[in-house]
């Protein structure tokens, strides 16, 4: 009971995570009042893909505790409930294998990216300013992130108003594909004199 009340949490967690992130946007299967919003359509989408692929979950965990009572009451070598356990195992395996190709060909394949979402939390990180800590210096970019961090601002809108540099120049820096390092960088990177002079000063 414990192990099925784990597994059932853990399905929960995970389903709410990605409800309340709202990072993925899934394809079109029933429309309705459902909490996963589809922004391109403007409209509720209904999940009922991944929730069968949890109904066949929960079907198979039921057939698991079949086959583990059926064993438990075979005596010796003579187990007379061979044909439930051969039976809810080989319904499991078929159903899973079923469940597993509709999750990949109706809900899966066409899984796309909020590109939306993920670019306004990437911005609002405060992470982000450590790859523009070489261009505008130590000092500006902990002053910036704290005030990102107290006003919840974006910190590529943050080093722009400062004057600190150019929106094209910070658009550069922050790039997904920079950041993630699918985008090497081999030019030499700047030294701030500023923070260079303090160094040297202190």
């Amino acid at each position: 009971m414990n192990k099925l009340k784990w597994r059932r949490t853990w399905f929960q967690v995970h389903k709410w995570i990605g409800l309340l992130l709202a990072v993925l946007i899934i394809p079109i299967s029933l429309t309705g009042a459902a909490l996963v919003w589809h922004d391109a359509l403007d409209r509720l989408v209904n999940p009922v893909i991944p929730e069968v692929v949890n109904q066949v979950a929960f079907a198979v965990a039921g057939a698991d505790l079949t086959v583990t009572m059926a064993v438990e009451g075979g005596q010796l070598q003579l187990n007379a409930f061979e044909p439930i356990i051969a039976h809810s195992i080989f319904q499991s395996i078929t159903w899973m294998r079923r469940a597993m190709r509709t999750l990949r060909v109706n809900c899966v394949d066409g899984i796309t990216a909020n590109r939306e979402r993920l670019g306004a939390m990437v911005g609002s990180s405060v992470g982000v300013v450590t790859a523009l800590t070489p261009f505008i210096g130590y000092a500006a970019a902990a002053a910036l992130a704290k005030t990102a961090l107290l006003t919840h601002r974006n910190v590529g809108d943050l080093v722009v108003e400062a004057g600190l540099m150019s929106r094209e120049e910070v658009d550069k820096q922050l790039s997904p594909a920079r950041l993630s390092g699918l985008q090497a960088v081999t030019a030499a990177i700047p030294i701030v004199l500023a923070d260079a002079e303090e160094s040297v000063s202190g």
